[in-house]
Formats: C-alpha cells, structure tokens, sequence
C-alpha cells in the first residue's frame, strides 16, 4: 500500500505519544514499506512493522514471534500499528530471567568451588553498609510496584528484613542460603508470584555480588 506524507505523520505522532524517540524507528528504502524499530537492542531483537495492500505484519505479535492482521482502511491500520509499539516495548524492557538464572548457576558452582577473597566470614565495617545500602535500594523499588497487594509488599519487606538481620552473624555462603531459602520459599506458599518472587530474588543476588558476598568465577 501507499502512505500518504500525512499517514507518515501520523505515525509519527503515534510513536511520540507511546513515549518513543522518531530516531528508534527507520523506514525501509525498498518494497515492502516497512519501519523498523532502531532502539536500545534492535540488532538483537529485529523488529519491524510492514504496511501490506490490505493487511499488515508485525514482528513480535501479541503472542506469537510474526502476526498478520486485516487492514481494510486506515483506522485499522493505525490501531495494528498502535498494538505493535506496545508489543515493541513490552519485550525490549522484558528481563532475560534465564541468563540470570545461568548465571546465579555460574556463581554458586564458584562460590562452592572455592573460598571468597576474605574468607568465608561474616561482612563487616565498610562493605556490610555497602550491601544494606543495596537492600534499601530494594526496598526502594519496591514502592514502584504499584500492582502488588499489600500482603505480597509485606512478604517481600520480612525477607529483606531478615536478610539484613543475617548478614550481622553469618558466614557469606550462608547468606547465600539465606537468600535462595526465605526469598524463594514465598513462591511455594502462595505468598507471591513466581515473576515477582524472581524479580525479588534477581536484585538481591546483584546486591550479594555487588559487594562481593559471592565469588566471580
């Protein structure tokens, strides 16, 4: 199909409101007339939004990798486009929980393999304040999860709680314990979601490796 320069605008417009920057989009020199998306991750993820004679392909779908949909006019096709920018984002900003999975493994095993550099003894001075500051920056961001109930908000705080209190007493690879056993354990129970239960756990492993309670392999 052709665009009009006023559809293009359009477009334009549309890309603005759903909170993205013109320059993380291109369109294609050649047939089909495609725009695709230019963003943080774009060599990765290879979006793109094609205006077909009557319908339209998007990459990634609502919930599959390609979707085809039916444009008999041009409302329709803003409406698909709208959809798209939404998909875009949803999995640009979506988490690799897998990689943080193999690489919480990768750490474990070298933790477990071998001693940390002070030993295996509890934090003190200087580097325990350095990893309480980076639980009260958890506790920070729990406050922008607006969709959790007041009992989930709770549940995560009490596991951060007792972490902190952990961290006066044990050894580094107990906390390690401490970490994987109350944060994880809420899933079990109900307490939490499982995607809030990782979120929760992700952070607090970047914070045990911040202040190097885990060893590096």
């Amino acid at each position: 199909m052709a665009i009009l320069p006023s559809q293009k605008n359009r477009l334009f417009e549309l890309i603005t409101a759903a909170g993205y920057s013109p320059v993380e989009f291109k369109w294609s020199p050649a047939l089909p007339i495609r725009l695709t998306y230019a963003g943080p991750r774009a060599a990765e993820l290879s979006y793109w939004f094609d205006f077909g004679e009557g319908s339209c392909e998007m990459v990634p779908g609502g919930s599959s990798p390609l979707e085809t949909r039916q444009s008999p006019s041009w409302f329709h096709v803003e409406s698909i486009f709208k959809t798209w920018l939404v998909n875009v984002r949803r999995e640009v900003e979506a988490p690799d929980l897998w990689a943080d999975v193999e690489r919480l493994r990768a750490i474990v095993k070298a933790d477990i393999a071998k001693e940390v550099e002070h030993g295996d003894l509890p934090l003190v001075g200087a580097e325990r304040e350095q990893f309480v500051a980076a639980l009260n920056q958890v506790r920070g961001l729990l406050d922008t999860h607006t969709e959790l109930t007041a009992n989930q908000l709770e549940a995560m705080r009490s596991s951060i709680d007792r972490l902190e209190e952990s961290s006066r007493s044990v050894s580094r690879k107990d906390l390690l314990l401490i970490v994987l056993g109350n944060v994880a354990a809420p899933v079990f129970s109900q307490v939490l979601t499982v995607a809030h239960a990782q979120w929760l756990l992700m952070q607090l492993i970047h914070a045990l490796t911040a202040v190097r309670v885990l060893a590096e392999p």
